[in-house]
């Protein structure tokens, strides 16, 4: 799963979601339960948001030091190599590096859906090439 966004960080922009990566993946429902549980009981909510529905549940973060805590957690691999796959330096004739963003505006979500399991990953990134230039929607 974080293979595949790191996979999809790009230096080119897309007409369809610009600067945007969008991870489709079939998920048995106890996964994504345990990570909902592991949001809803944590002593501090900063830097998250959940929603649940009949059909959909989603997380939302808005803080980096928390989506990173908790993938480490559900991946049982530490900071440094979920950090790795937030971003992607690129070389050749297109220098320069690509890194996931959060915050308000620009959340990194994961959303389940319980009719068919499956969880769609979605976040957005920005660019900046080898002379400074920042490009992000």
């Amino acid at each position: 799963m974080l293979k595949q966004l790191h996979r999809r960080l790009s230096f080119r922009n897309k007409a369809h979601n610009p600067w945007t990566v969008q991870v489709t993946r079939d998920l048995p429902v106890q996964i994504f339960a345990f990570l909902l549980d592991t949001v809803k009981k944590a002593r501090i909510t900063y830097g998250v948001t959940h929603s649940e529905s009949r059909f959909l549940d989603i997380i939302a973060y808005t803080e980096e030091n928390r989506v990173v805590r908790d993938l480490s957690r559900l991946c049982d691999v530490n900071r440094e190599a979920i950090l790795e796959y937030f971003s992607k330096t690129f070389q050749g004739s297109r220098k320069g590096n690509a890194r996931v963003v959060l915050s308000a505006q620009k959340p990194f979500t994961l959303s389940y859906s319980r009719k068919g399991s499956y969880v769609v990953i979605k976040c957005y990134y920005k660019f900046t090439n080898a002379y400074g230039y920042i490009f992000e929607s």
